[in-house]
């Protein structure tokens, strides 16, 4: 390999003539153009700002470092957008391998994209390119806002926005190592990513601060802030310096909510693997371009806008999320912006592994029930799309359904495997950027299992299932059974037919067993063996599935039962406002008749029943009883199960009575007991407020 040397000089006019054009920040990144030419890949920048008294320009220059990836160019070309170049004809210059004489090249600006005019190199060739003297103005990448404490220019490169700031391959995939020499008013504290390497004085008045990326960096992750800023200095991990910037006036709520910053780095540290860089820390800024509620993983030093600094940690998972990313989105990048779900999926879900360590499991399945929810209305009303390559890529799909498909995952795999591939994935793709079949690879790799499935149903198509599930238990003269029947009701688009399994609890009188079921149909049923009759099944109890759950009852028949048996269908169950009951009846001595609700009625008092009526009777765990339904027998409408050849009336009520609870009732286990015929039956169901 031989190292050329090349030097590209504009000599600066001086002062900026053109303002460059402001752009919205968009939440779509754009394609690099530099990098979709293939030339080049980057190894190194050395980037130099200088901040005039103005607030409102930068000076800039940068000197890059390229691995060659042609034989084919002469012409190079780096992302720089809205350009203003001083020198009417700039001086281009290269040196040939084991020379010292610099050969004259050129340069010229065209569709935001600098060409170099350099020569033909050999594949694997380090090239470096200096370019001086051109500048920028805060407002689009670069910022000037207005802080509590005086004005603070910060970055925010994301998603396509560094080409705004310095020549660059504006991409992802395109990762270097960088140094940034920021020259500032002395008065100024410069917060950066990176290490701080030296602070020397410049010229009068200025100070000029130098910041080292020796881990590969994205663009989009290179980052600073400057202004009147207070410390916070800690450690983590033992030794890991632990350093944030607060604004002065709000130092005591910056400090109190950037408190947990080393048990959060510990807690990444022993689930994901080591913490990749020699620093961390966190930065608050106006990030008025994202209404100052925002925030950036930037490398060693994410972004807090401040309006989430509160003193009560109200957004304490937002920093929790954030530093994850140190360890996906920052150390272990993304090569192409359509495997975005990679970074924020995880990052996510991370806010639910920080509530399940802060406030436990409990807390945790509010937390992820919440974002699952969030995701299914925002695609109900605004439409779906694949978490791959999304549509919109700040909205709920990659963030919040990626988090769900990591949830599902550490369900299916359970705790053990789960947290065992975390570190793995982790280590075999640490400084490195993957895509998603990386992702299936590498957990193929550890389990010794296709999921191939699984990644085709919930990364790369769109939508979520919608089951209706209804069952039945059978008693055949010696044996119990459960039969289970579900229908994906989701329409077109959002058609996929979803095959992963489902948690369902089964309760009986005496115990709690959970089963797996896993439809393969879009209609599906499976029948399982019990040892008793049960009193009710919850279905994906803890919300663990993305997606929708509702019981069907219209062909469910609770029992099959012998001759003078009771059955009561109760549902929901557990419920936590009302409770829809129907009553079944065998006996063969009873022509064929139904049972219609003479009235529903809350809180307690018996009626008094005349003959024929049927009664149904509510109790608390103490055998107090709190309700009194009576139903009345009409002749059959002849809409009933009846067997001709057994004789056996089947008696379901038509219309079902609802049961609302009066409000003085708590919370618990209540007790249905039917009578009818000189036949009881007692079920018991759950009430939660």
């Amino acid at each position: 390999m031989k190292s050329i040397i090349l030097g590209l000089l504009f000599i600066s006019a001086g002062a900026i003539a053109y303002p460059f054009e402001l752009m919205d920040i968009t939440d779509t990144p754009r394609r690099s153009p530099a990098y979709d030419l293939g030339q080049m890949d980057v190894l190194d920048y050395d980037l130099h700002f200088s901040l005039f008294p103005s607030w409102d320009t930068i000076s800039c220059a940068a000197v890059i470092v390229f691995r060659n990836l042609t034989t084919t160019d002469s012409v190079y070309a780096f992302d720089l957008e809205e350009a203003i170049l001083f020198a009417p004809e700039p001086l281009v210059y290269y040196m040939a391998p084991g020379s010292y004489v610099w050969e004259e090249a050129s340069a010229y600006y065209d569709d935001s994209l600098l060409w170099l005019g350099l020569e033909y190199f050999d594949i694997d060739d380090t090239v470096t390119v200096s370019i001086m003297g051109f500048g920028i103005l805060t407002g689009t990448g670069v910022y000037n806002d207005i802080g509590p404490d005086g004005n603070i220019v910060y970055t925010l490169f994301w998603p396509s926005l560094a080409r705004r700031a310095f020549p660059c391959i504006d991409h992802p995939g395109d990762r270097a190592t960088c140094t940034m020499h920021l020259t500032v008013p002395e008065s100024l504290t410069v917060a950066a990513g990176g290490v701080l390497t030296d602070s020397i004085a410049a010229d009068s008045g200025y100070v000029s601060w130098t910041f080292r990326y020796d881990e590969p960096v994205c663009t989009y992750n290179i980052s600073f802030a400057v202004g009147n800023y207070a410390v916070i200095e800690t450690t983590a991990l033992d030794s890991l310096p632990v350093k944030s910037y607060a604004y002065p006036s709000e130092f005591t709520q910056t400090a109190y909510d950037f408190g947990r910053i080393p048990e959060m780095v510990a807690l990444w540290d022993s689930l994901f693997g080591s913490y990749p860089f020699p620093r961390v820390g966190c930065v608050v800024t106006p990030m008025s371009v994202w209404g100052g509620g925002g925030a950036m993983e930037h490398q060693m030093l994410p972004n807090i806008g401040d309006v989430l600094i509160t003193g009560g940690r109200t957004y304490e998972t937002v920093v929790a999320h954030e530093l994850l990313h140190q360890w996906f989105g920052d150390c272990v990048g993304i090569a192409e912006w359509a495997d975005f779900w990679l970074n924020e999926g995880i990052a996510v879900y991370s806010e639910v592994l920080w509530v399940e360590h802060t406030e436990g499991v409990s807390a945790a399945r509010s937390y992820m029930s919440s974002e699952e929810t969030s995701y299914r209305n925002w695609v109900d009303f605004y439409g779906d799309f694949p978490m791959y390559d999304p549509a919109n890529f700040l909205s709920p799909v990659p963030y919040n359904k990626g988090a769900c498909w990591w949830n599902m995952l550490r369900w299916m795999l359970g705790d053990d495997a789960f947290f065992g591939f975390l570190p793995y994935f982790f280590d075999r793709f640490a400084y490195k950027t993957v895509i998603t079949d990386s992702l299936e690879t590498a957990l193929e790799d550890y389990t010794l299992t296709d999921w191939d499935w699984y990644f085709d149903q919930w990364v790369y198509r769109q939508g979520y299932p919608k089951y209706k599930y209804n069952y039945r238990v059978v008693f055949d003269g010696s044996d119990w059974h459960l039969e289970l029947f579900f229908n994906q009701a989701q329409m077109s688009p959002a058609c996929t037919l979803y095959t992963n399994p489902l948690p369902v609890e089964i309760h009986t009188p005496d115990s709690m067993w959970e089963i797996t079921v896993t439809p393969t149909e879009r209609y599906y049923d499976t029948t399982i063996a019990l040892d008793d009759t049960i009193d009710f099944i919850w279905v994906d109890r803890y919300n663990t599935i993305c997606g929708t759950f509702e019981f069907d009852p219209s062909a469910v028949i609770e029992e099959v039962r012998r001759p003078g048996a009771i059955g009561i269908i109760a549902y929901p169950n557990p419920f936590n406002s009302s409770i829809t009951i129907s009553i079944d009846y065998i006996n063969e001595s009873v022509k064929p008749s139904s049972l219609v609700a003479s009235g529903a009625y809350r809180g307690v008092g018996a009626t008094g029943r005349s003959q024929g009526q049927v009664g149904l009777e509510i109790f608390d765990i103490t055998g107090r009883l709190v309700a009194d339904l009576p139903f009345s027998r009409t002749e059959s409408r002849g809409d009933n199960d009846y067997s001709e050849d057994s004789g056996e009336d089947s008696v379901r009520l038509p219309t079902p009575l609802i049961w609302a609870p009066d409000e003085s009732l708590e919370s618990g286990i209540y007790f249905l007991r039917v009578s009818v015929e000189g036949d009881e039956l007692i079920r018991r169901v759950v009430y939660l407020k």
